[in-house]
């Protein structure tokens, strides 16, 4: 029996495997300057973000299409899928609608498409607990049941030093995003339940963003457990951040990535994101 994880690019993983099971990337596009840039193994990052500096035009992205979720489904038994939030992308729409024509196709696959809520780190943690129940060979029901729990579980915080392309985009108020901008503001936010963007607290310099955001973890139920960074070129102050949080949690499990495309698109250079286990 041939078993898949497959997440979107928002996971930021590019690699074939998790944990030992099979994994395949399905890449968002992003467009700048009227050029495609696929979010995969092969797209130079610092590339990417120097085109993203330059650019004098408005930017946009674009879901999986229905036909590479289905190149991605090919010759598999059980399919575990992981997307990117649905209140900021249509790519969980896309899924939906690609494993509907797969089953009607194949009616002996098992499909399963969890919408992550989130993005970046927050995406590959569900992704892991997947391949951790895979190699537990709990079967693909059990696995359902326990993902669902694990997502429960599980919550995201973020600084950013530039909100321009998720203002563009329509994610938050632009006049947020210029105003934080102009007075040099970082921002710290989180993910609602309903999967969307909002922002809670804001800082002048990095220094006083490490306390306020370990305060909205806490405040969001973390007591120590797993944590999962990825940043956009930064991993210095990434690691600041851990440094933070082992200040008051010193046996934190913390790991580190980085930002592929999609994600250093919204996250922007500088970027931080945090997602951890409640």
């Amino acid at each position: 029996m041939i078993k898949k994880i497959i997440t979107d690019s928002g996971a930021n993983i590019l690699s074939s495997t998790i944990l030992g099971q099979k994994h395949i990337n399905v890449p968002l596009s992003i467009i700048i300057d009227n050029n495609i840039w696929l979010d995969d193994n092969n797209i130079n990052i610092n590339n990417f973000i120097q085109a993203i500096i330059n650019t004098k035009q408005k930017t946009s992205t674009a879901c999986p299409s229905i036909a590479s979720w289905l190149q991605a489904f090919a010759g598999a038994d059980e399919i575990y899928v992981v997307t990117i939030t649905s209140g900021l992308s249509a790519t969980y729409d896309s899924a939906i609608q690609a494993a509907n024509l797969y089953k009607e196709k194949y009616p002996h696959v098992k499909i399963e498409i969890f919408d992550s809520l989130s993005a970046g780190p927050q995406m590959r943690m569900i992704a892991e607990r997947i391949a951790q129940d895979l190699n537990k060979n709990l079967t693909f029901d059990e696995v359902i049941e326990d993902v669902k729990q694990y997502q429960q579980t599980l919550q995201m915080v973020f600084i950013l030093k530039d909100m321009k392309n998720l203002a563009n985009n329509g994610r938050i108020n632009p006049t947020i995003a210029k105003l934080s901008k102009l007075v040099n503001l970082n921002i710290i936010g989180t993910v609602t339940d309903a999967g969307t963007f909002a922002l809670i607290s804001k800082a002048r310099g990095m220094k006083k963003c490490y306390p306020k955001l370990l305060q909205a973890m806490i405040d969001q139920g973390y007591n120590g457990g797993k944590v999962e960074i990825d940043h956009v070129n930064n991993l210095s102050e990434a690691q600041l951040v851990a440094s933070t949080i082992t200040s008051t949690f010193p046996n934190a499990d913390i790991s580190f990535s980085l930002c592929t495309a999609l994600c250093t698109f919204y996250a922007e250079n500088g970027g931080i994101l945090v997602s951890f286990e409640k």
